[in-house]
């Protein structure tokens, strides 16, 4: 177990401080290690490692085996890129890394183009301790996620039908994907800061969305079981959060007044509202997950701006070093229970090397 514990602090120390130092130099090249780091430990876990590993680990070996059929649950999109993907290299472990780079790739390269704003340091920290394990085992849905993430970006930059493009790519992982055509709906609450053209396109998509909410609800039958088993199991961490956000949302409105020039003015508000939405969204559909078991993962997409909000409080509000402070025993209070709990399954960590007998229960 030590060992466990030793991996992961120096895996959480080098990337954080990697990180930090990125974006002190302004040098994106530093980025590409801590993302190596992080797809390294994540594609060469051993299928102990994750509480859907092993599972995955099947299904690729079903899939190369040329019977993709019994890959059950598996998007038919998902089993054909698996499948031309084993044709690069036929081993389970290839797909783990593959998936984990593509994961960790795109969620440190959106949180880079908040560098200006947002401590990276912090931010990495954040992802670290509050969703990387994730990646761990919902796998399909973590790279959706990431895409989506990623393409956020284009949300911002009003370039609608590139977000469209990338959450085409995300649908391709997951289903889940179409809950990120929410962040059109965000689109209504900046609708002053539109132009006429971009309002006529965010109306043509809200006249889509109900069919995405039906097709969402369609895939979310699947999962009814979920809702059966409810776990009544509240806790403080999501009060502390929101309790958190309505006091620091003060400190960034004031800030953004401080701006000088009415254009960096309206950039810094539209892009703090998109911030803050999606993370409120976040934290409201995670807080399902503290009634029924792993409904959390319903707005990871939405949740993973937590990274960017808590980035920001530590940078650029008046009172930054008391949310160091806070935040500090918050991402303690989760990566110490995140060791001790291993609540993805990350808990004992072992290389694939070194359990080469695990091996042998892949069909």
């Amino acid at each position: 177990m030590f060992e466990t514990y030793f991996i992961y602090i120096l895996l959480f120390v080098f990337c954080c401080g990697l990180s930090s130092l990125a974006a002190r130099k302004n040098n994106k090249k530093l980025l590409i290690g801590v993302i190596i780091a992080l797809t390294f430990v994540a594609g060469f876990r051993s299928y102990a490692v994750g509480k859907d590993t092993v599972r995955y680990a099947e299904f690729f070996q079903f899939i190369a085996d040329g019977t993709p059929e019994y890959a059950y649950g598996l998007e038919r999109s998902f089993k054909i890129l698996c499948a031309l993907l084993l044709k690069i290299f036929e081993h389970p472990s290839f797909l783990l890394l593959f998936f984990a780079a593509i994961t960790n790739t795109f969620i440190l390269l959106r949180l880079w183009d908040f560098r200006k704003t947002s401590s990276m340091g912090w931010m990495t920290a954040c992802y670290y301790i509050s969703f990387y394990f994730y990646s761990y085992n919902v796998i399909r849905q973590m790279c959706a996620v990431a895409i989506i993430f990623f393409a956020t970006r284009y949300i911002i930059k009003r370039k609608y039908l590139v977000f469209l493009v990338y959450t085409a790519g995300a649908f391709i992982f997951h289903k889940s994907a179409l809950i990120g055509m929410g962040f059109f709906a965000i689109e209504i609450f900046q609708w002053k800061y539109l132009n006429k053209k971009q309002r006529k396109f965010i109306a043509c998509m809200l006249i889509l969305f109900p069919l995405c909410i039906a097709y969402a609800l369609h895939t979310l039958a699947s999962y009814r079981g979920y809702f059966e088993n409810p776990s009544l199991n509240i806790g403080v961490m999501i009060i502390a959060k929101l309790c958190l956000f309505y006091i620091s949302s003060f400190g960034l409105t004031k800030h953004i007044r401080q701006i000088s020039t009415d254009t960096e003015k309206k950039n810094a508000i539209y892009e703090l509202g998109l911030i803050r939405i999606s993370y409120l969204i976040g934290l409201g559909t995670t807080a399902i997950g503290y009634l029924f078991l792993y409904m959390e993962r319903i707005g990871l997409m939405y949740y993973i701006f937590e990274c960017v909000y808590w980035g920001m409080i530590v940078k650029i509000t008046k009172n930054r070093n008391i949310y160091k402070v806070i935040l500090f025993f918050l991402l303690c209070y989760q990566f110490l229970g995140s060791l001790v709990g291993g609540g993805q399954g990350e808990i004992p960590y072992t290389f694939i090397w070194q359990n080469p007998q695990l091996l042998n229960t892949i069909p």
